[in-house]
């Protein structure tokens, strides 16, 4: 019923990669997501319209389904990519390192930018 056509792990502020689910004829591009440092669970595309109200596109009528959904693709993931819990913390974190010294380059930039020579 499922494949996995392709995972990549690609951090972003919200996701550690994304996955690549086949369902029949219907392919989906969900995200590789990481819950408190605790647990990786996918999730089915969605946008969010306010902070209070996102839009669903694509979703299992009932918990049962969804809960073998997960543990199909998560399995499949962590065999693709040799991926565990423990990596994607390590991921998300040097994500967030990374980014935090690349704002603090532009601000140190634009603070001598702004300094008169004297």
């Amino acid at each position: 019923m499922f494949n996995v056509l392709e995972a990549a792990i690609w951090p972003t502020s919200t996701r550690i990669g994304t996955v690549i689910v086949k369902y029949y004829n219907l392919v989906l591009c969900c995200d590789i997501c990481l819950y408190k440092d605790q647990h990786l669970w996918i999730r089915m595309p969605e946008m969010w319209i306010t902070k209070e109200k996102k839009i669903r596109f694509v979703y299992w009528q009932n918990e049962q389904e969804s809960k073998e959904f997960q543990a199909y693709v998560l399995k499949k993931v962590f065999d693709m990519l040799d991926l565990s819990v423990d990596k994607a913390v390590s991921f998300r974190q040097v994500f967030f390192r990374h980014r935090k010294e690349l704002t603090n380059k532009k601000t140190k930039l634009t603070l001598n930018e702004k300094t008169p020579e004297v």
